[in-house]
């Protein structure tokens, strides 16, 4: 059986970056059940993101059509299923190695920037992720480096500079950042290659990932240093098959989300146990929502998270959070869903990568 619950989740506060502002989460949670086990996966469609809607994958999903084992989604819950048919975590079985990870948190692009993140450093967090923008840029950077000097501090512009006028960029390089995100518009190689020749961190492309395709044009241009890897968006298989590109290239990838409850977060932790992955984006669910309908949490422990022991990704909704926040529900058949090959993510050897 396939099961489907569509969320409406309050933010803690509102979420603003260079593509729009995020007050509630809409997602939807994806159960494969085969053999009385159930596998998760989570589409959270997200602005500038290449998702498709809600209400598109919904429709894919509910009514059996063809397809729908390329959603995301549904390619997650495949492969939480099959891992934990098997008894085994997923990160393992992807060929992944840290069981303890940094956690990092991404802060909005408000005016309450820095006290956004004097809250992260007592809350624990060794890094953080700035949104900014073209007017939320240097001096935000500067204040933060200077008020927390040993802080970790990527920036993240979301594709909202153009080339030919990155001075901020360059200033910002020189505060001491850890990685540039997405400076440019998607389809410009050119000007994120010529970034990397005029600054000292990585320059990581994310919006500009949309396939492997788009992954082997980066490295062929040499238009970046990091590849961002979003299960939401590419499917699990997809990003161990970027990380594996990336890593034959001598680069590496970024793990990271999409502001998603326990379930399509968990896939990111899974991917950050990687030994080609780095800098990954990597908070509880509740550091951004209100609630998060899903158990057991992967709580921030002295500024780290773990992945799990238990099969899968080793979390499920917890029943009374999603009839709290549930907007829809359904359940189809499964019949004509084989899963594989994109199902089946076991990579034998992958620990050995890196």
């Amino acid at each position: 059986m396939l099961h489907l619950i569509e969320l409406a989740v309050p933010l803690r506060q509102p979420f603003v970056t260079a593509s729009g502002v995020l007050q509630e989460r809409r997602c939807l949670l994806v159960g494969v059940e085969r053999d009385g086990v159930t596998g998760w996966g989570e589409a959270a469609p997200y602005p500038g993101q290449g998702v498709a809607p809600l209400d598109e994958i919904w429709g894919v999903l509910s009514s059996g059509g063809p397809g729908r084992e390329s959603v995301p989604a549904m390619a997650n819950a495949l492969a939480d299923q099959s891992a934990r048919s098997e008894g085994e975590p997923l990160w393992r079985r992807l060929g992944g190695s840290r069981a303890s990870l940094p956690a990092s948190l991404a802060i909005g692009a408000t005016p309450g920037t820095v006290g956004d993140v004097a809250a992260a450093v007592r809350a624990g967090y060794p890094r953080v992720k700035l949104k900014i923008q073209p007017g939320h840029d240097v001096d935000v950077v500067r204040e933060v480096r200077t008020r927390f000097p040993t802080l970790e501090v990527g920036v993240d512009a979301n594709g909202s500079f153009w080339p030919g006028a990155d001075a901020a960029l360059i200033e910002i390089d020189e505060l001491g950042v850890s990685y540039v995100e997405q400076p440019y518009p998607t389809d410009d190689w050119e000007a994120h290659g010529a970034l990397r020749h005029r600054v000292r961190a990585p320059v990581a492309l994310d919006e500009s990932i949309q396939s492997i395709d788009d992954a082997v044009a980066a490295m062929s241009s040499q238009a970046a240093d990091l590849l961002v890897v979003k299960p939401g968006r590419l499917g699990i298989a997809t990003c161990c098959a970027i990380h594996d590109l990336a890593v034959d290239a001598g680069l590496r990838v970024k793990p990271s989300g999409l502001i998603e409850t326990g379930i399509g977060r968990a896939f990111t932790l899974a991917l950050a146990a990687l030994p080609g992955s780095v800098f990954p984006d990597l908070a509880p669910a509740n550091a951004y929502l209100e609630t998060d309908p899903v158990v057991p949490e992967v709580p921030l422990v002295e500024g780290h998270l773990t992945v799990t022991d238990d099969p899968g990704i080793g979390g499920e909704p917890d029943a009374g959070a999603v009839a709290a926040t549930a907007v829809r529900h359904a359940t189809v058949p499964l019949s004509g869903q084989t899963g594989m090959p994109i199902g089946d993510v076991s990579r034998p050897g992958g620990r050995d990568r890196g």
